[in-house]
């Protein structure tokens, strides 16, 4: 199991359904109201915000989900 699935498995399922839609409305392009923006010194990286969590994800023709955290001092470290 991926470090994706773990995490989702591990937190509150109203916060894991609130996921899953963010995530289905990434794969079709429907960005409408989402809070993303482009990380610094990043080509194509870019991150969504909604409550507590942070999804990090590519975007080069196709969407890549690199990690889904809660918002800590270390969420963006690596990226």
């Amino acid at each position: 199991m991926d470090k994706i699935s773990k995490f989702i498995k591990k937190i509150d399922p109203k916060d894991a359904s609130k996921i899953a839609d963010v995530l289905e409305r990434l794969s079709d392009n429907d960005l409408k109201n989402l809070d993303i923006k482009k990380l610094k010194g990043s080509k194509d990286i870019f991150r969504v915000r909604f409550d507590k969590y942070r999804i990090i994800y590519t975007n080069d023709g196709d969407i890549k989900i690199l990690e889904i955290s809660q918002r800590d001092e270390n969420t963006y470290k690596n990226y």
